[in-house]
């Protein structure tokens, strides 16, 4: 029996309801849960897959991932990223991806995950695997998730109960998610070593505040304030700059998912 590694999952307000299968593939939780970015001690939010529904004699491979958000005013910038159980050992029977796309109107919206397949093909729905999707930074700090939705290519055995209505969701501006790589200085790149590797903030630890100050400076956040060392520190995934690829390196090191 595979084992997965402990994920912490975020208090929710209110129990999922599973909407099930329409039969073509598409899985949704109706959610309603409401969320206080500052509050949040881990930045991922997970939900079951066994609370869609699918089990682990499911033979159906996920295709895309939507999640709807709201808020009492306008939403603005998210960035973040989406996270799922595998049944690859040498991953820690992990995978996180930042190939997503935003889809938002004012107060509301969509994030989307377009599932690569070779990633579908490792998606552990057993074994209390989840599927999460990271809040790195988000304007509004006060948001709701409202649904969540999994399509399948609906070739295996999914639960067979009454389709759920179809929600329709009107927007005006779709953006994606690409920050801009931020280069280090001249003097960082050939004079400033690393002091702690994840160490973006210099408190000599490395946390997921780490992670999102990178993620803000990636966001080009006037407000976000870092030092040449904290460029060097933060600059984990062997490229040259900060990108949301360091981002996701230091939250994995939170979680204790990699090791440096």
């Amino acid at each position: 029996e595979q084992t997965q590694p402990q994920q912490t999952q975020p208090q929710q307000t209110t129990q999922p309801s599973n909407s099930g299968n329409s039969g073509s593939g598409k899985y949704e939780l109706k959610v309603g849960d409401s969320y206080n970015y500052d509050n949040m001690s881990e930045k991922m939010i997970g939900f079951k897959y066994s609370d869609f529904g699918l089990s682990a004699s499911s033979k159906e491979k996920i295709t895309k991932v939507e999640v709807d958000i709201s808020a009492s005013s306008k939403i603005g910038t998210w960035q973040g990223a989406f996270g799922s159980s595998t049944t690859v050992a040498a991953d820690e029977y992990w995978t996180m991806t930042d190939q997503m796309e935003q889809v938002f109107s004012g107060n509301s919206g969509t994030i989307v995950w377009q599932v690569p397949a070779k990633t579908a093909d490792i998606i552990q729905y057993g074994y209390d695997g989840e599927i999460k999707v990271g809040f790195w930074w988000i304007d509004n700090a006060n948001f709701t998730i409202d649904a969540v939705r999994l399509y399948t290519d609906g070739s295996g055995s999914g639960a067979n109960v009454t389709q759920a209505p179809a929600t329709t969701t009107t927007t005006t501006t779709t953006t994606t998610t690409q920050p801009q790589q931020q280069e280090t200085t001249e003097a960082a790149k050939n004079d400033i070593s690393v002091t702690l590797k994840g160490d973006a903030n210099l408190d000599n630890k490395v946390t997921v505040a780490d992670a999102v100050l990178v993620a803000r400076v990636c966001a080009e956040d006037g407000s976000a304030k870092i030092t040449d060392q904290g460029k060097v520190n933060g600059d984990v995934d062997g490229k040259d700059g900060l990108t949301v690829d360091d981002v996701t390196m230091i939250l994995m090191r939170v979680a204790d998912l990699v090791k440096w």
